[in-house]
Protein backbone atom coordinates (compact mmCIF):
# COMPACT_ATOMS: atom_id res chain seq x y z
CA UNK A 1 0.00 0.00 0.00
CA UNK A 2 2.66 2.66 0.76
CA UNK A 3 4.42 1.71 -2.51
CA UNK A 4 1.17 2.81 -4.39
CA UNK A 5 0.75 6.33 -2.30
CA UNK A 6 4.37 6.98 -3.36
CA UNK A 7 3.85 6.12 -6.78
CA UNK A 8 0.66 8.00 -7.01
CA UNK A 9 1.83 11.16 -5.22
CA UNK A 10 5.10 11.20 -7.62
CA UNK A 11 3.14 11.71 -10.37
CA UNK A 12 1.64 14.34 -9.56
CA UNK A 13 4.73 16.30 -8.72
CA UNK A 14 6.38 18.40 -11.21
CA UNK A 15 9.55 16.60 -10.72
CA UNK A 16 11.56 18.75 -13.55
CA UNK A 17 12.44 21.08 -10.62
CA UNK A 18 13.85 19.11 -7.93
CA UNK A 19 17.34 17.71 -8.41
CA UNK A 20 17.53 14.75 -5.70
CA UNK A 21 14.83 14.10 -3.58
CA UNK A 22 16.24 14.24 0.26
CA UNK A 23 14.59 11.87 2.82
CA UNK A 24 16.44 11.91 5.52
CA UNK A 25 15.95 8.05 6.12
CA UNK A 26 17.82 5.98 8.17
CA UNK A 27 19.24 8.89 10.17
CA UNK A 28 17.56 7.88 13.63
CA UNK A 29 18.65 4.79 13.40
CA UNK A 30 22.34 5.20 12.55
CA UNK A 31 22.82 7.68 14.60
CA UNK A 32 21.16 6.05 17.69
CA UNK A 33 20.21 2.18 17.31
CA UNK A 34 16.92 0.03 17.40
CA UNK A 35 18.11 -1.18 20.78
CA UNK A 36 16.92 0.14 24.28
CA UNK A 37 19.58 -2.00 26.12
CA UNK A 38 23.25 -3.22 25.03
CA UNK A 39 21.98 -6.78 26.15
CA UNK A 40 19.42 -6.64 24.01
CA UNK A 41 21.61 -6.85 21.14
CA UNK A 42 22.84 -10.51 21.25
CA UNK A 43 19.32 -11.70 22.31
CA UNK A 44 16.92 -13.74 19.91
CA UNK A 45 13.46 -11.65 20.82
CA UNK A 46 12.35 -10.47 17.84
CA UNK A 47 11.19 -6.69 18.26
CA UNK A 48 10.63 -3.95 16.06
CA UNK A 49 7.33 -5.12 14.34
CA UNK A 50 4.09 -3.51 13.91
CA UNK A 51 2.22 -6.23 15.07
CA UNK A 52 2.86 -9.49 17.31
CA UNK A 53 -1.16 -11.43 17.17
CA UNK A 54 0.62 -13.40 14.39
CA UNK A 55 4.46 -13.76 14.87
CA UNK A 56 4.32 -17.27 16.75
CA UNK A 57 3.78 -18.31 12.90
CA UNK A 58 7.07 -16.48 11.91
CA UNK A 59 10.24 -18.95 11.78
CA UNK A 60 12.67 -17.15 13.66
CA UNK A 61 15.65 -19.14 12.48
CA UNK A 62 16.04 -16.37 9.87
CA UNK A 63 17.69 -14.39 12.55
CA UNK A 64 20.94 -17.06 12.82
CA UNK A 65 22.07 -15.49 9.49
CA UNK A 66 22.62 -12.28 11.46
CA UNK A 67 25.85 -11.13 13.51
CA UNK A 68 23.79 -9.83 16.02
CA UNK A 69 19.97 -8.73 16.81
CA UNK A 70 21.31 -4.83 15.88
CA UNK A 71 22.02 -6.47 12.33
CA UNK A 72 18.98 -8.34 11.94
CA UNK A 73 16.95 -5.27 12.12
CA UNK A 74 18.79 -2.94 10.43
CA UNK A 75 18.48 -5.12 7.19
CA UNK A 76 14.87 -6.38 8.25
CA UNK A 77 13.43 -3.27 9.78
CA UNK A 78 15.50 -0.52 7.89
CA UNK A 79 16.43 -2.06 4.57
CA UNK A 80 13.89 -4.23 3.74
CA UNK A 81 11.10 -2.25 5.26
CA UNK A 82 11.73 1.97 5.82
CA UNK A 83 13.95 2.08 2.68
CA UNK A 84 11.70 -0.35 0.51
CA UNK A 85 9.90 3.02 -1.59
CA UNK A 86 13.50 4.02 -2.80
CA UNK A 87 13.41 2.05 -6.12
CA UNK A 88 9.52 3.64 -6.87
CA UNK A 89 11.21 7.04 -6.00
CA UNK A 90 13.72 6.52 -8.44
CA UNK A 91 11.49 6.09 -11.27
CA UNK A 92 11.14 9.95 -11.06
CA UNK A 93 14.13 11.23 -9.33
CA UNK A 94 17.16 10.65 -7.73
CA UNK A 95 16.68 9.31 -4.09
CA UNK A 96 19.61 10.29 -1.20
CA UNK A 97 19.62 10.38 2.88
CA UNK A 98 23.59 11.37 4.18
CA UNK A 99 22.89 8.71 6.51
CA UNK A 100 23.47 5.86 3.98
CA UNK A 101 26.95 7.01 2.88
CA UNK A 102 28.56 4.21 3.27
CA UNK A 103 31.54 5.03 5.35
CA UNK A 104 29.71 6.88 7.72
CA UNK A 105 27.23 4.10 7.89
CA UNK A 106 30.08 2.13 9.11
CA UNK A 107 31.84 4.72 11.66
CA UNK A 108 28.49 4.95 13.32
CA UNK A 109 28.35 1.18 13.61
CA UNK A 110 31.81 1.42 15.16
CA UNK A 111 30.60 3.28 18.06
CA UNK A 112 29.87 1.44 21.06
CA UNK A 113 26.31 0.88 21.55
CA UNK A 114 26.13 2.02 25.44
CA UNK A 115 27.13 5.65 23.67
CA UNK A 116 24.51 5.91 20.78
CA UNK A 117 21.03 3.77 22.96
CA UNK A 118 18.48 6.33 23.43
CA UNK A 119 21.03 9.44 21.22
CA UNK A 120 22.96 9.87 23.74
CA UNK A 121 25.87 10.64 21.84
CA UNK A 122 23.32 12.14 19.10
CA UNK A 123 22.02 14.64 21.27
CA UNK A 124 25.33 15.81 22.26
CA UNK A 125 26.06 16.19 18.71
CA UNK A 126 23.14 18.35 18.50
CA UNK A 127 23.24 20.52 21.36
CA UNK A 128 27.29 20.90 20.87
CA UNK A 129 27.08 21.82 16.88
CA UNK A 130 23.43 22.30 16.26
CA UNK A 131 22.33 23.99 19.71
CA UNK A 132 19.25 25.66 17.85
CA UNK A 133 18.05 22.52 17.10
CA UNK A 134 17.69 21.50 20.75
CA UNK A 135 15.00 24.37 20.74
CA UNK A 136 12.33 21.74 19.33
CA UNK A 137 10.44 19.01 21.15
CA UNK A 138 10.67 15.26 20.16
CA UNK A 139 7.60 14.06 19.86
CA UNK A 140 8.90 11.09 20.84
CA UNK A 141 9.39 12.30 24.49
CA UNK A 142 7.70 15.26 24.51
CA UNK A 143 10.37 17.52 25.57
CA UNK A 144 13.32 19.36 24.56
CA UNK A 145 17.04 17.19 24.20
CA UNK A 146 17.95 19.74 27.02
CA UNK A 147 15.11 19.38 29.41
CA UNK A 148 15.55 17.84 33.14
CA UNK A 149 15.62 14.15 33.21
CA UNK A 150 12.85 14.66 35.78
CA UNK A 151 10.51 16.18 32.96
CA UNK A 152 11.37 13.80 29.76
CA UNK A 153 10.84 10.89 31.92
CA UNK A 154 7.36 12.30 33.07
CA UNK A 155 6.87 13.15 29.45
CA UNK A 156 7.74 9.65 28.38
CA UNK A 157 5.55 8.32 30.73
CA UNK A 158 2.69 10.42 29.72
CA UNK A 159 3.11 9.76 26.14
CA UNK A 160 3.18 5.85 26.59
CA UNK A 161 -0.10 5.90 28.63
CA UNK A 162 -1.60 7.81 25.54
CA UNK A 163 -0.23 4.78 23.26
CA UNK A 164 -1.18 2.33 25.69
CA UNK A 165 -5.15 3.28 26.19
CA UNK A 166 -5.76 5.81 23.45
CA UNK A 167 -3.28 4.22 20.52
CA UNK A 168 -3.28 6.05 17.10
CA UNK A 169 -6.40 7.94 17.76
CA UNK A 170 -4.77 10.57 19.30
CA UNK A 171 -4.99 13.05 16.71
CA UNK A 172 -1.17 14.58 17.44
CA UNK A 173 0.03 11.62 16.97
CA UNK A 174 2.77 11.74 13.97
CA UNK A 175 0.41 9.08 12.32
CA UNK A 176 -2.77 9.18 14.19
CA UNK A 177 -4.38 6.05 11.87
CA UNK A 178 -6.45 5.19 14.07
CA UNK A 179 -8.22 9.04 14.99
CA UNK A 180 -8.37 8.88 10.80
CA UNK A 181 -10.28 5.38 10.51
CA UNK A 182 -12.74 6.74 13.61
CA UNK A 183 -13.27 10.12 12.18
CA UNK A 184 -13.14 9.92 8.35
CA UNK A 185 -16.10 8.02 6.80
CA UNK A 186 -14.17 7.85 3.33
CA UNK A 187 -11.35 6.24 4.75
CA UNK A 188 -13.32 3.89 7.12
CA UNK A 189 -15.33 2.61 4.05
CA UNK A 190 -12.53 2.27 1.56
CA UNK A 191 -10.74 0.29 4.16
CA UNK A 192 -13.49 -2.39 5.26
CA UNK A 193 -14.93 -2.12 1.57
CA UNK A 194 -11.52 -3.54 0.45
CA UNK A 195 -11.29 -6.01 3.00
CA UNK A 196 -14.51 -7.29 1.66
CA UNK A 197 -14.03 -7.66 -1.95
CA UNK A 198 -11.06 -9.32 -1.20
CA UNK A 199 -11.03 -11.55 1.35
CA UNK A 200 -12.71 -14.33 -0.75
CA UNK A 201 -10.11 -14.44 -3.49
CA UNK A 202 -9.48 -18.46 -4.62
CA UNK A 203 -5.75 -17.42 -4.39
CA UNK A 204 -5.85 -17.25 -0.47
CA UNK A 205 -6.16 -20.63 1.08
CA UNK A 206 -8.14 -21.22 4.12
CA UNK A 207 -5.25 -20.97 6.87
CA UNK A 208 -3.94 -17.42 5.30
CA UNK A 209 -7.81 -16.01 4.71
CA UNK A 210 -8.07 -17.06 8.80
CA UNK A 211 -5.15 -14.96 9.64
CA UNK A 212 -5.69 -12.38 7.48
CA UNK A 213 -9.47 -11.76 9.18
CA UNK A 214 -8.79 -12.35 12.49
CA UNK A 215 -5.20 -9.45 12.13
CA UNK A 216 -8.52 -7.32 10.69
CA UNK A 217 -10.98 -7.76 12.93
CA UNK A 218 -8.90 -7.92 16.12
CA UNK A 219 -6.16 -5.15 15.40
CA UNK A 220 -5.49 -1.66 15.15
CA UNK A 221 -5.71 0.34 12.13
CA UNK A 222 -2.27 -0.33 11.41
CA UNK A 223 -2.88 -4.32 11.61
CA UNK A 224 -5.80 -3.52 9.08
CA UNK A 225 -4.06 -2.16 7.17
CA UNK A 226 -1.26 -5.02 7.39
CA UNK A 227 -4.15 -7.07 6.43
CA UNK A 228 -5.04 -5.14 3.36
CA UNK A 229 -1.09 -5.17 1.98
CA UNK A 230 -1.70 -8.67 1.95
CA UNK A 231 -5.19 -8.84 -0.11
CA UNK A 232 -3.49 -6.57 -2.41
CA UNK A 233 -0.23 -8.20 -2.98
CA UNK A 234 -2.05 -11.41 -3.90
CA UNK A 235 -4.45 -9.89 -6.22
CA UNK A 236 -1.78 -7.56 -8.29
CA UNK A 237 1.01 -10.55 -8.36
CA UNK A 238 -1.67 -13.68 -8.62
CA UNK A 239 -4.98 -11.99 -9.87
CA UNK A 240 -8.48 -12.10 -8.15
Amino acid sequence: MPGFYISSLKSDINIKQFGVEHTGQAGDVVISTFMKTKEEKNDKVLSGAYSYKLIEKLDMDDMKKYENKEIYLIYIRLFNGALCTHLIRQNYTEVASPFLDIDFFNFCLSIPIGFRINHKIYKKWIIEKYPEAANFKWEKIGSKITDSKIKVTFNRVKSKLIRIFGGNSNKNSMNPFDYWYQNDKAIYNFINQYFCDNIDNSKIDDELRNSITYLFNEGTTIEKLQALTVLSAVKYYFGA
